[in-house]
């Protein structure tokens, strides 16, 4: 499990079970991968398949939105770097890790 989601595996955890019960969660789980780098946020989105497989849910689909990082923090041409790199990962993964949606 990454580190930065250490905190929040126990309310998941807890969480999962009784969302698995309401036909209206059955279908997609949001995934908001904010990390350092691209390789963090793509061992999020691995780390939130992992929890759903572990919860019976190993076809529910992840829709990977709020992904991004702070121009005025690493400039323009770090940040277009950190999008291109994600994005070109996640379609290697999209059938393996039934990622609905990369927004």
């Amino acid at each position: 499990m990454p580190a930065f989601a250490q905190s929040g595996s126990r309310a998941i955890d807890l969480l999962l079970p009784r969302s698995s019960d309401d036909p209206r969660a059955r279908r997609l789980t949001g995934a908001h991968p904010f990390a350092v780098t691209p390789d963090d946020a793509v061992n999020y989105v691995r780390w939130v398949r992992g929890v759903l497989d572990a919860h019976g849910m190993g076809t529910r689909s992840i829709l990977v939105d709020e992904i991004g990082w702070r121009s005025d923090d690493i400039g323009e041409p770090e940040q277009a770097d950190r999008m291109r790199r994600f994005f070109a990962a996640m379609p290697y993964r999209r059938d393996t890790w039934h990622i609905y949606r990369v927004l």
